[in-house]
């Protein structure tokens, strides 16, 4: 399954994911029209990517700060929309599978803070 590198949630995927088609083929139209026929995800991903790029945050978040922020930032926004769509009160089990996930990081206490 590929994911359009234009698409507003394409920034929860690395280059080296291997999840992009190539810029070459992008730049087509009639490439690109018949990628997006086949299932290039453009508007949506499945509940499966965002379960998956979400188990990703803790490791980004200790090598790439800001990109790990990003891709919070990214995550957070599908889950909205997601969420907007199901049918009211339907949540998908995928979807369930990120209450078990550390993908919010929060910062640590500092030594010596007084509530400790």
């Amino acid at each position: 399954e590929l994911v359009d590198p234009q698409s507003e949630f394409a920034t929860m995927f690395e280059d080296t994911d291997g999840i992009f088609p190539s810029a070459l083929v992008c730049k087509s139209c009639l490439a690109r029209d018949a990628m997006l026929e086949l299932g290039l995800h453009y508007v949506s991903v499945p509940w499966e990517f965002v379960v998956e790029r979400a188990q990703t945050i803790i490791t980004l978040f200790n090598k790439e700060y800001i990109k790990a922020m990003k891709r919070i930032n990214c995550i957070l926004q599908t889950i909205h929309t997601k969420i907007v769509q199901c049918t009211i009160g339907v949540v998908p089990s995928e979807a369930k599978k990120l209450m078990s996930i550390s993908f919010l990081p929060v910062k640590k206490m500092p030594e010596g803070y007084p509530l400790q």
